[in-house]
């Protein structure tokens, strides 16, 4: 009888695991998969009264109604879960502004010969704490590398461009990448990070209004080192 018993469980386990995919749960999803730009909105439904969540709230959000929203450009997974089983809805995030312009090098864990290595423009200037580089490509011309003192890595990288339009569009592109922190209508300067709040983000990005000319600055969040 235990032997019994033992490969009924077994074929149980077996047949949820083939059919079943996430556990051994019956209900289905109006979409397996989505593919959205950033700001969209679409609802999922199910046949089954289920409880909604998202694996990258960052990425997008549902609600209680199974409504999802495209936050930020990545993938993330909507969950349905009822009876402890979750089936999932993959859920790609595309950007609109995509090829409107190129994000420089901004990775903080690279050195001044890593920015050489893989920078396709000129060095303009350097010294140890810096390195000047003509690019002339994606709209900007300059891009400015500063590195730590201590650990010789990236710690900001600047850029600009000269015309005042270009605030609003490169805010858009960025708008679609990272989450719009804060508005400082004084300096007229917008702050992006790469989480849903600074306390949580490794990077912050500065748009800059300033004697008519955009300035961006990628910044390595100090505050939240680990």
């Amino acid at each position: 009888m235990y032997k019994q018993n033992i490969k009924t469980l077994l074929f149980y386990l077996l047949f949820c695991i083939v059919i079943g995919g996430t556990g051994c749960s019956s209900h289905k999803l109006s979409h397996k998969e989505l593919t959205l730009n950033a700001g969209d909105t679409i609802t999922i439904t199910a046949n089954a009264q289920v409880t909604w969540s998202s694996s990258n709230d960052f990425v997008a959000t549902v609600n209680a109604d199974g409504k999802v929203t495209a936050n930020h450009v990545g993938e993330t997974d909507i969950l349905a879960v009822v009876d402890n089983n979750s089936v999932p809805c993959h859920v790609s995030v595309l950007a609109k502004y995509e090829k409107e312009f190129q994000e420089p090098i901004h990775d903080f864990k690279l050195n001044k010969e890593d920015i050489k290595a893989m920078s396709k423009g000129t060095v303009k200037k350097e010294n140890n704490e810096m390195l000047l580089y003509y690019m002339d490509e994606k709209g900007y011309e300059e891009v400015l590398f500063f590195f730590d003192n201590e650990s010789g890595k990236v710690k900001s990288v600047l850029f600009s461009f000269e015309f005042p339009f270009m605030m609003e569009k490169y805010a858009k592109y960025l708008a679609e990448r990272y989450q719009l922190i804060q508005i400082d209508s004084n300096s007229k300067s917008l702050y992006f990070a790469d989480a849903l709040s600074l306390e949580e983000a490794k990077l912050v990005v500065i748009l800059t209004l300033r004697d008519n000319k955009v300035l961006i600055s990628y910044q390595k969040n100090t505050k939240n080192e680990k």
